[in-house]
């Protein structure tokens, strides 16, 4: 893994062009600050973080009915009846 320090990116840009992928780290308190990715591999990025983003969302989605307070006092089974119903028609 490459990595680079703010003060190196600032004196020379252009080394950014040699990698695909580097970490920018602050050297003095020795944390990392970000990653760059090279803009040949920046679609492919953008698309996963929309994809994880998406399944994260749906993922909280499906006890929204819960919290709502839809399903109260229903037993598990119920609840899967419910929701048969409701996406099957």
């Amino acid at each position: 893994m490459t990595t680079l320090s703010i003060r190196d990116l600032a004196r020379n840009s252009s080394i950014l062009d040699k990698y695909d992928f580097v970490e920018i780290v602050d050297k003095r308190k020795n944390k990392l600050k970000g990653v760059f990715i090279s803009a040949k591999y920046a679609k492919e990025f953008e698309e996963f973080i929309k994809r994880k983003k998406e399944k994260e969302i749906k993922e909280l989605l499906q006890f929204a009915g819960i919290a709502n307070g839809e399903f109260e006092d229903m037993t598990s089974q119920k609840i899967k009846e419910k929701k048969r119903e409701k996406y099957n028609g």
